[in-house]
């Protein structure tokens, strides 16, 4: 049987090393519009700054692939599925056979359409050769804009400064980190990117309605010079390269007029099978059920990817797995000195009907907020001491009710012993309690 993988991401990889498991002679081909390895975008901000080198980018060398009797096909892409026939129509005209499919194509960078958007000083940080053309960028620049607040925008906005380069964010939203943080957690990262020089500047006034290029000399002879950035509120920001980071959309152009279904992404049933037989679909190309909400919607972050690939794995092999939904809000960020993580229904208040417990200790940069629903945590936000946090984490995940141990959640002391009808010894470690519960 040839199952054939349309991506390398971290969803491609993740169903590429399972199938091998499971079946040891079948046949995989990993196909990617990627002349690169699979890597971790994870790691991208850091390599443009400059705190891990290229090298460690790799997921695996490519003896790995050739071990594993993984078929790579880097650099290249089809350009239309023929479900009846079960075959991808190649760039080159060849057809590539198939006897099931996984689609793992990702998402690409979203741009506003703004006037001025297409300067090729203004790049996103998706992928590598994005984080190559930054570094590029920043080795002729001064001043950089990032357009977009959000997780990927300030992780951009560290990297070039220390690259040197003055930052200014521009966020539309009254604070960064608006999707998932409140406006305290958000204020405390803020303030730890600012004490390293990045310029932050939120709210509706400092939305980009127009960007311009200064053209400089004599014709033939004009160079472009400075991009000007024309705010609502008419102030006029000026930089040398900017990075967009106002959002990712799923890479649907494949499916367009196949049966395969899709919305914001493509929608799946529970084993991951798209609405075409044989053909499957993972990570951030995918629409699926979100736990808490019960809403369908696109979540590109690297773990569900990888959960996603596994499972849709199992289901390729002929092994019914069914997959229970994801955690769609969740995100953990770390700039220069204060970790935070976000999960579930963070910024659910009272008037939503939750009820709310927090502890703010502004003088050490730290916040602890838990959102229940009764006695069971639907969301939560830890900044500055995230220890804890993991053990928040699992008891949403698996939607423990906590009667009055609800009391004790806040404190630093409480663990997922306290949550377990089994004694554990004073000794055990948190490794130990979670396999226990994993295996529950």
């Amino acid at each position: 049987m040839r199952h054939v993988i349309l991506g390398n991401g971290a969803a491609g990889l993740s169903a590429a090393r399972t199938l091998r498991a499971l079946r040891p002679d079948d046949e995989i081909v990993m196909v990617s519009d990627e002349p690169h390895l699979t890597y971790s975008r994870c790691l991208l901000a850091d390599y443009v700054g400059g705190e891990v080198s290229r090298d460690r980018l790799w997921l695996h060398p490519e003896s790995y692939y050739a071990e594993q009797r993984i078929e790579l096909m880097l650099g290249r892409w089809a350009v239309r599925i023929d479900h009846e026939r079960r075959m991808l129509i190649m760039e080159t005209g060849k057809p590539l056979g198939y006897d099931r499919l996984l689609i793992a194509a990702g998402a690409v960078a979203s741009f506003p359409p703004l006037p001025g958007i297409q300067d090729p000083r203004i790049v996103a940080l998706r992928t590598l050769n994005d984080a190559d053309a930054m570094i590029e960028l920043t080795r002729k620049s001064e001043r950089a804009v990032v357009l977009g607040g959000g997780y990927i925008g300030l992780e951009a906005a560290h990297a070039l400064r220390r690259r040197g380069l003055n930052v200014t964010v521009l966020e539309m939203m009254p604070h960064v980190l608006y999707t998932y943080m409140d406006e305290t957690a958000a204020g405390i990262i803020s303030d730890d990117l600012r004490d390293e020089g990045v310029i932050i500047r939120t709210g509706e006034a400092h939305q980009v309605m127009q960007i311009e290029s200064e053209r400089r000399g004599i014709w033939p002879f004009r160079k472009s010079g400075a991009l000007h950035f024309y705010l609502r509120s008419g102030e006029v920001v000026e930089a040398d390269m900017a990075v967009c980071a106002t959002g990712v959309r799923s890479s649907l152009e494949l499916v367009r007029g196949t049966p395969i279904r899709a919305d914001a992404g493509i929608l799946v049933d529970d084993y991951l099978q798209t609405s075409a037989p044989g053909i499957y679909a993972a990570g951030d190309v995918v629409q699926a059920r979100d736990l808490i909400s019960g809403e369908r919607r696109t979540t590109p972050i690297w773990p569900n990817a990888v959960a996603q690939g596994k499972l849709a794995a199992y289901n390729m092999a002929g092994i019914e797995r069914r997959y229970s939904g994801e955690i769609g809000l969740q995100n953990a960020v770390e700039f220069r000195q204060v970790p935070a993580i976000a999960f579930g229904l963070s910024k659910a208040g009272e008037a939503e009907g939750y009820e709310v417990r927090s502890v703010y200790r502004p003088d050490r940069r730290e916040y602890r907020k838990v959102v229940f629903e009764g006695d069971v945590i639907r969301g939560m936000i830890y900044v500055g001491d995230i220890s804890h946090a993991g053990v928040v984490t699992s008891l949403l995940k698996r939607e423990v009710p906590l009667g009055a141990l609800k009391e004790q959640v806040l404190d630093p002391s409480f663990s997922l012993a306290h949550t377990l009808r089994v004694p554990f010894p004073e000794t055990a470690s948190m490794e130990e309690i979670q396999g226990y519960l994993y295996r529950m």
